[in-house]
């Protein structure tokens, strides 16, 4: 996902959950390490209760206010990120999409 970030070699990452992952103590292993080789962790809990809240919002990256997010509507959410990672991205999907598909 290029869009208007800096850097094109920056990788990001969009976990989507609507819960607790299997097995908590690998997933916060493989999202430090990701963490670690300079990845963005994105996480989007979707729904209106999950359970886990505390453990997703330990795999995204710092700060949560910029990159956790929890909604019960999951293209409302894509569509800030992008609009937080690149305004003319997300200028171009309104012209495409005015609903999701």
């Amino acid at each position: 996902f290029l869009g208007g970030r800096p850097d094109p070699d920056e990788r990001i990452v969009f976990l989507v959950t609507d819960g607790r992952s299997n097995s908590p103590s690998e997933t916060k292993a493989k999202a430090l390490e990701l963490k670690k080789r300079g990845v963005e962790i994105f996480v989007v809990g979707i729904g209106s209760y999950f359970n886990g809240i505390d453990e997703i919002r330990k795999v995204a990256s710092s700060p949560p206010e910029e990159f956790f997010y929890v909604a019960s509507d999951l293209w409302e959410v894509v569509k800030q990120i992008v609009k937080d990672i690149s305004p003319t991205l997300l200028e171009a999907m309104n012209a495409e999409h005015d609903l999701p598909c």
